[in-house]
């Protein structure tokens, strides 16, 4: 019989994971939110103003070696974005800094299926769409900690969710709310950094972005915690 979890204790054990592991969210946030500020200085023309100075990144490498250092950076950013994620997804179900690599190309296929997955499952109706990504919050978690097939993660996290999906998406809809606070605060500041447009702007946007990916990123561990077994090792996220 599979496990449950109510409402109020996935929220606290949402937020006790981020608590538990402050040193790791910190690591994470360090590396990710200048490196999504990068990328997004070199959108579009790569221009933008610094207190109210124009600067452009690309105009001393003309149109095309604009274009081309554009290109790299966006590339360079993608790289160890997804990199970082994992990093982030195994540091913070294995709290410690060090977890290993084993699991990395199953976690890009499973990551990219999943994503693709949600999307179609949305564009066919909403509701399928929703239902899907609720059974699936565990998904990484679950590929990360257990030494078993790729794809019968899919299967484990839907399982494993059977009973426990409203608690779910309550909390999902809570942490959304939050992230929207999050962005209209960090708004806020930004139109006080110099609006859209300036360096501000587009550092504020990379950091709220990356509080979402803490939040959520919590909230798959703190879902598999608490659906999974007691007493289950995860010793897979060493590997």
């Amino acid at each position: 019989m599979n496990r449950t979890i109510s409402f109020g204790d996935l929220l606290t054990s949402t937020f006790e994971e981020i608590s538990a592991s402050r040193s790791i969210v910190l690591v994470f946030l360090a590396i990710a939110v200048p490196i999504d500020t990068a990328a997004g200085l070199f959108e579009g023309s790569g221009d933008f103003s610094l207190f109210g100075v124009p600067i452009s990144l690309t105009a001393p490498f003309g149109d095309l070696g604009g274009g081309l250092v554009g290109a790299l950076v966006a590339l360079g950013s993608f790289v160890v974005g997804v990199l970082i994620t994992y990093w982030f997804y195994a540091a913070l179900l294995a709290r410690q800094p060090a977890p290993g690599f084993g699991r990395f190309w199953a976690f890009v296929l499973v990551y990219v299926l999943s994503i693709l997955g949600i999307v179609l499952a949305t564009l066919a109706l909403v509701i399928p769409g929703i239902i899907v990504a609720v059974r699936w919050v565990p998904l990484i978690p679950v590929l990360l900690a257990r030494d078993e097939p790729a794809m019968d993660s899919f299967g484990t996290s839907w399982q494993m969710t059977s009973g426990s999906s409203w608690p779910i998406f309550g909390v999902a809809v809570v942490l959304i709310a939050i992230g929207l606070i999050v962005s209209v605060l960090l708004d806020l500041a930004s139109a006080a950094t110099g609006g859209p447009g300036s360096i501000g702007a587009v550092f504020f946007d990379a950091a709220g972005e990356d509080v979402m990916v803490v939040l959520f990123t919590a909230f798959a561990v703190a879902t598999f915690r608490g659906l999974a077994d007691e007493g289950e090792e995860v010793a897979a996220v060493f590997e």
